[in-house]
């Protein structure tokens, strides 16, 4: 019987000083960047995961241009009356590219922004051609 006790006991304390480095490794280990999905090498700030998003919605006189966020196309997506939509964060920028357009110009007319948004202003009217065109970058009051 104390054989038996002697090894109940052996593993009672092996399992103590398992369970309290496990614990100890648990509080001392800072999740807040894995919840908010990224590490210490993520190019994302915790503000700019939560940041505000707007919609914006123009009138492109051309299909084939293609509208761009921050020099990467953006979704094409449209509402019921032919607007596209655009989802946009303060700070991000606008570009309409025409590279495939050759002189063809492209009228661009900003239809509808949410509250708040300070720029572009709803009925600004911009005509471009050729390249790469900065819209605008918006801005929020």
């Amino acid at each position: 019987m104390g054989k038996l006790l002697e090894k109940l006991l052996s593993v009672c304390v092996a399992a103590a000083f398992i369970g309290l480095a496990a614990f100890n490794i648990l509080l001392h280990t800072d999740y807040s960047q894995a919840v908010l999905g990224g590490g210490s090498n993520t190019s994302h700030s915790e503000s700019e995961l939560f940041r505000q998003e707007y919609l914006i919605k123009l009138s492109v006189s051309d299909e084939n241009a293609v509208l761009m966020v921050n020099g990467e196309a953006a979704a094409k997506s449209k509402d019921d009356k032919g607007y596209s939509l655009l989802t946009m964060c303060p700070g991000d920028v606008a570009s309409l590219d025409l590279r495939d357009m050759g002189d063809k110009s492209v009228t661009v007319f900003v239809a509808h922004t949410d509250e708040g948004v300070s720029e572009p202003a709803i009925g600004t009217k911009m005509i471009m051609k050729g390249g790469i065109r900065t819209l605008f970058t918006l801005k929020c009051q």
